[in-house]
């Protein structure tokens, strides 16, 4: 086998080049491009604006809206919306109600509190409610303490039902026209008691009793003992006249 040193053998891994004149190659430029990392830009700030100068714009990671003058109005950061009104603040649902949920304390501060319900206004809470409906007014707790300097009760009829009254007082002053107790028992207890009538004092019982233990004083002008059956008097001494 012979071989010639003047003819060219393929090779597999060695692909020929294409034939390029020598004044093409010089002519032609080469281009190299390196790709440098940027730090990512910020995103654009827009901006919604209304005719009369309100707007709504983001602020950091917020997003707010202030109104013509300027002034904030709503700031809403994700998780927490805040509402400010420069004059009033109206929230209004014509054709359903409003419902505010939370899981932490609600808190309202105002000069005035002012609440207006055309059928029922009610206060719930776990063991006890507070319900106004139709001119009355309904309280049920397990207890009620309530404390002040004064307090004044006007009405035409109160009652007042329960299984224990106890009251705690200095001085208790009854003015009226008219006293009426009824009870099954009556006890009364005092160191002393001064009764000052005008009038007529009337007892009428079945049985009448009086344990005096030292002295029993007896005074009028003109007094009268009639018994029907028997009087007795009985005593050690008896002084008459």
């Amino acid at each position: 086998m012979t071989i010639d040193n003047n003819t060219a053998v393929p090779s597999p891994l060695v692909a020929p080049l294409p034939h390029t004149p020598i004044s093409e190659a010089r002519t032609r430029t080469t281009s190299l491009r390196l790709a440098v990392p940027r730090a990512p830009a910020a995103p654009p700030t827009a901006t919604l604006s209304l005719p009369n100068g309100a707007s709504v714009r983001r602020q950091g990671a917020a997003l707010v809206a202030r109104d013509g003058e300027g002034r904030v109005m709503l700031r809403f950061d994700g998780t927490t919306v805040e509402l400010v009104a420069a004059t009033n603040m109206v929230l209004a649902a014509p054709a359903g109600g409003v419902a505010i949920r939370c899981r932490d304390d609600v808190l309202i501060e105002a000069r005035t509190i002012r609440q207006h319900a055309q059928q029922q206004a009610s206060l719930r809470t776990q063991d006890s409610s507070l319900t106004l409906d139709h001119g009355q007014v309904c309280v049920t707790a397990n207890s009620i303490d309530a404390r002040s300097a004064g307090a004044t009760l006007h009405a035409q009829r109160a009652e007042m039902i329960t299984q224990q009254l106890v009251t705690c007082a200095q001085t208790v002053l009854h003015e009226v026209e008219r006293l009426e107790v009824r009870a099954v028992k009556i006890v009364e207890r005092a160191r002393d008691v001064l009764r000052d009538t005008t009038g007529l004092v009337q007892h009428r019982s079945g049985r009448l009793r009086w344990l005096v233990e030292r002295s029993y004083t007896l005074i009028s002008e003109r007094t009268q003992l009639r018994s029907r059956a028997e009087t007795s008097i009985d005593g050690k001494k008896i002084l008459l006249g």
